[in-house]
């Protein structure tokens, strides 16, 4: 059963569910569970930010993510514009849609459209739930680390300090 997304306000059948699912749920990439395809849907509506969503257009906003993710998180020629339209004329010819031409401009003029704002909003909410969901075994003494940088500093030690610690390294952290 094909799932369609109804709020979207823009004319259309681009369904983000049927770009984005396939990617998101690829073994490997653990994005399926806290990046939905509302979730985007909705980050870039909320800004003003969803472009492309005609029939007949071939780059839309869940295409050029999904294409931008993927060449985001690849190396070598895999990371190349060349790939990720190669990538988009493979799900338009699956999906009966107009194919790109080889010509990488028009995909790096719409990866350019892709709404910073939306963007931060994204990684932000996924972060959040990433930490939420974040297993007891996974936090440093049971707090959430944000930051760990190992650096060096030395400070007069105070005598309750010297009475508790024998052999103690530091490390600098801000969590929960």
């Amino acid at each position: 059963m094909e799932s369609k997304i109804t709020s979207s306000p823009h004319a259309g059948n681009t369904d983000f569910h049927t770009v984005l699912d396939p990617f998101l749920q690829s073994p490997g990439l653990g994005f399926s569970e806290v990046l939905s395809a509302e979730d985007i849907e909705q980050a870039f509506a909320r800004r003003g930010a969803l472009f492309g969503l005609r029939d007949d257009e071939i780059f839309s906003t869940p295409i050029v993510l999904w294409a931008f993710l993927a060449q985001v998180l690849r190396d070598g020629k895999g990371a190349a514009c060349a790939a990720a339209v190669a990538d988009i004329a493979t799900h338009h010819l699956q999906t009966n849609r107009p194919v790109p031409c080889g010509d990488t401009g028009d995909y790096c003029r719409a990866r350019a459209k892709l709404d910073l704002g939306a963007l931060q909003t994204l990684t932000r909410q996924a972060a959040r739930r990433m930490e939420d969901e974040a297993k007891d075994a996974w936090r440093w003494h049971g707090r959430c680390a944000k930051l760990v940088d190992g650096f060096t500093f030395t400070m007069p030690d105070t005598p309750d300090n010297r009475k508790r610690s024998v052999n103690t390294s530091f490390c600098f952290f801000a969590g929960r």
